[in-house]
């Protein structure tokens, strides 16, 4: 496999966006309050923006071993590999939207320390990893991932995935059970909660399900990624303090206490710079054509407090078996590349499509501050879950908030699985 270094940000680029950061307006108040990030939180982080030095955060990266590679259509794949002294099982991490494999940064020591090799691949689309001709999806990503691994020398790997590569993952998964020896999510890939027939579930499942209903009703950049990405792209391309504010606002809201300003600014720059705000929303906007979303408005009963740690047991380890319920399943039809993800499923004689069960060893690590905390009954539906945590304190970006738990719970999970090189 042919692999080459990145070339460095163009200073012409350096210097416009310098230029534009030194000449944004700014919002004037308005006569009511109104929701979002606020003006005087964008134009703190403008200033944390300016003081940015990226070369020093392009050094930083060649420093986590940053290279480039072609798919086999041509596409320009970029990742962060690192080999560790031991001989423990390689480990693959998954990023989501709107992050890159920077948000690992803090991780990725950590395994390498306890003896893992690291490999941390940019998805299709996102920062210096070119977007694909034809659709979109985290099928092809998985496959990306699947033929990096392997090309590297990898038969045998664990996988860490969060937000949009917990997707991944499970595609990964999914389709080379025989490669994948253990898979780590931090949240269940979202399209689960579609297949689940709230006249069957748990007390606790339905009021995650609800929880989730209510988030969507708020969650307004779902909708504006899948239906006006257009518009948002052209707004984007042309304001680094417009972008900023975007991404911020859900950094601010999903995060817990350890998430700084810098690192912020890092993933908007990272975007900003490479000009892939369009082709990184292409994971919501393609697939979602075949997508039915319509259980999210069904009414449930119950409720519960967002976190539902009660439905945990941190830390357990249990082999659990296969659900006995269904799930309802709507028209979903898998996406181009994920064929092999997706089986017959839901209720007797429905003839719909539902995902078929992981039965890779599945470890969930959940944080309190993330959108929301799934019961473990939720979680074995459609995983072989092995080990269930609830952590103390964290976020969404759980690998930059806190590192050290993350990193934990993945060691411990992998020795578990007992997997070597």
């Amino acid at each position: 496999m042919t692999t080459t270094t990145p070339d460095p940000t163009a200073q012409q680029d350096l210097d416009d966006l310098a230029a534009r950061l030194n000449r944004v307006r700014r919002q004037k108040p308005s006569a009511t309050p109104l929701e979002g990030i606020s003006a005087e939180r964008v134009a703190a982080l403008i200033e944390v923006w300016r003081d940015l030095d990226y070369r020093a955060v392009e050094a930083e990266y060649a420093g986590l071993g940053s290279s480039l590679t072609a798919t086999a259509d041509g596409r320009r794949l970029h990742y962060l590999h690192l080999r560790a002294e031991g001989d423990g099982l390689p480990i693959v991490l998954l990023h989501g939207w709107p992050d890159t494999p920077w948000q690992f940064r803090h991780l990725i020591p950590l395994l390498v320390a306890a003896g893992h090799d690291v490999v941390a691949p940019t998805a299709a689309g996102f920062g210096l990893s070119d977007e694909p001709s034809g659709e979109l999806s985290p099928g092809l990503v998985a496959e990306d991932v699947h033929t990096l691994v392997t090309g590297l020398g990898y038969t045998s790997y664990a996988v860490h995935g969060t937000d949009w590569g917990a997707m991944v993952g499970a595609a990964l998964a999914a389709a080379h059970p025989d490669a994948v020896a253990a898979l780590h999510l931090l949240q269940p890939p979202f399209d689960r909660a579609f297949f689940v027939d709230r006249g069957t579930a748990s007390e606790a499942e339905r009021a995650y399900l609800t929880h989730l209903d209510q988030w969507g009703q708020s969650a307004a950049y779902v909708s504006a990624h899948t239906h006006q990405a257009d518009t948002l792209a052209a707004a984007f391309a042309d304001s680094p303090a417009g972008l900023l504010a975007w991404i911020a606002e859900k950094y601010d809201a999903w995060s817990g206490a350890n998430v700084r300003d810098e690192d912020i600014v890092r993933c908007v720059a990272t975007m900003w710079l490479t000009d892939s705000f369009r082709s990184s929303v292409r994971l919501y906007s393609e697939p979602a054509s075949t997508w039915d979303t319509s259980s999210w408005d069904a009414e449930s009963e119950g409720s519960a407090d967002w976190g539902n740690e009660d439905a945990a047991t941190s830390g357990e380890w249990q082999t659990g078996d296969s659900p006995a319920s269904g799930w309802e399943a709507g028209e979903w039809e898998p996406g181009a590349g994920e064929s092999d993800a997706w089986g017959a499923g839901g209720d007797a004689g429905s003839g719909e499509w539902a995902p078929a069960r992981i039965e890779v060893p599945t470890a969930f690590a959940l944080f309190p501050q993330d959108i929301g905390t799934p019961p473990r009954e939720f979680a074995e539906r459609f995983f072989d879950v092995q080990r269930y945590t609830v952590m103390p304190r964290g976020g969404h970006w759980a690998a930059l908030e806190e590192p050290q738990l993350v990193a934990d719970d993945v060691i411990a999970f992998v020795s578990h699985v007992g997997g070597v090189r």
